[in-house]
């Protein structure tokens, strides 16, 4: 027999201020998104960031979770507050590339390449943030530089069992490229 839990129509709670009761929130919302209740969902994410208003990682789950949902142009603002409030290490690189992303994806190319090019200053060797900046590079046009992007980034990574020996012309010519 199988018991079928559903989470009641719940509120953040107020007053939390550590970061683990403020990430356990975000799983009770996430709860609530597999449950399929997105509205509910969405309104437990947007006051749990008026209750903790500082918490750059709430901002961010909620801007995810809009993200998610399609509706891009509405996490935007919120991924760049997010962004503004601090975020470090890989909460900071997703922040910036789901941004970039959802720039993207309403036609905002020019953000888009602004937003990789300030994750790729922080995360150089990040292959996700090459690929997505090589993604926005052929949306505008620059398909060479794109594809120079994508092999720089895939070929030093590649089985030289796989490449026969090849790894060094093909990193030259792609480096020519551009």
């Amino acid at each position: 027999m199988t018991i079928h839990r559903t989470i009641p129509k719940r509120r953040p709670q107020a007053e939390i201020s550590d970061a683990a009761e403020i990430q356990k929130q975000i799983g009770l919302a996430n709860d609530l998104l597999a449950q399929r209740r997105r509205a509910a969902a969405l309104e437990f994410m947007e006051n749990l960031c008026g209750l903790h208003p500082r918490s750059a990682e709430a901002w961010l789950a909620w801007a995810m979770m809009l993200d998610g949902l399609g509706r891009e142009s509405t996490a935007i603002p919120i991924y760049e507050r997010a962004l503004r409030l601090g975020l470090q290490g890989m909460p900071l690189r997703d922040a910036l590339v789901c941004c970039a992303s959802s720039y993207r994806n309403v036609g905002k190319l020019p953000e888009a390449i602004r937003m990789l090019k300030r994750a790729l200053r922080v995360f150089s060797q990040d292959a996700v943030v090459k690929l997505f900046l090589a993604l926005a590079f052929h949306d505008v046009g620059q398909s060479a530089r794109a594809m120079k992007l994508v092999a720089l980034t895939c070929l030093p990574k590649l089985d030289e069992k796989v490449l026969s020996g090849f790894r060094p012309p093909l990193i030259r010519k792609f480096r020519a490229l551009v």
